[in-house]
């Protein structure tokens, strides 16, 4: 385990400097124990499952417009057969008169 004393005057000052690095010295790697695992929700990995998700919505909402298009041609095309079908069936029944 590793432990520390700090003199109180200058933990003040670490407290308002906010260091980023720092070095620890240490006889062997033996020295180091872990005490438990580092957390999964960091802001990096929230950002990454962020991203993730708006690639996937952007994917969806590209589907769904390729899907509509789809149904917009399909519905096209099946009212014209019906258009072309009614035009056949008054052709009939004029011809039968």
């Amino acid at each position: 385990m590793c432990s520390a004393q700090v003199d109180p005057n200058n933990l003040y000052q670490l407290l308002e400097d906010n260091p980023i690095t720092f070095k620890i010295l240490l006889r062997s790697p033996a020295d180091i124990s872990i005490v438990h695992a580092a957390p999964f929700w960091t802001l990096q990995t929230t950002l990454i499952l962020l991203a993730l998700f708006a690639v996937v919505i952007l994917a969806i909402l590209i589907w769904v417009g390729i899907l509509r298009r789809r149904v917009h041609r399909q519905m096209t095309a099946l009212e014209r057969a019906e258009e072309t079908a009614q035009a056949l069936r008054d052709l009939s029944t004029a011809m039968r008169m």
